[in-house]
């Protein structure tokens, strides 16, 4: 039973560690193209930042879009 708790768990957390890689990855994407587009990246930044808490896209483009709405 003790091992198959410590199982449950280093899967759940390499299930997170997974999900922040995948969500950073989205980020700095997301960061990259629109300061290409000539967004300052500062406030690309604090843009997709606030855009994060309030909801967290599940893609680049809706990431994207909302950015682009508030910039």
């Amino acid at each position: 039973l003790e091992l198959k708790d410590k199982y449950a768990r280093t899967v759940e957390t390499s299930r997170i560690k997974e999900n922040i890689g995948a969500v950073s990855s989205l980020f700095d994407d997301a960061v990259l193209a629109l300061a290409s587009l000539g967004y300052s990246k500062a406030n690309v930044i604090k843009t997709l930042d606030k855009i994060m808490k309030e909801s967290a896209p599940d893609s680049m483009e809706r990431m994207i879009k909302e950015a682009l709405r508030r910039l």
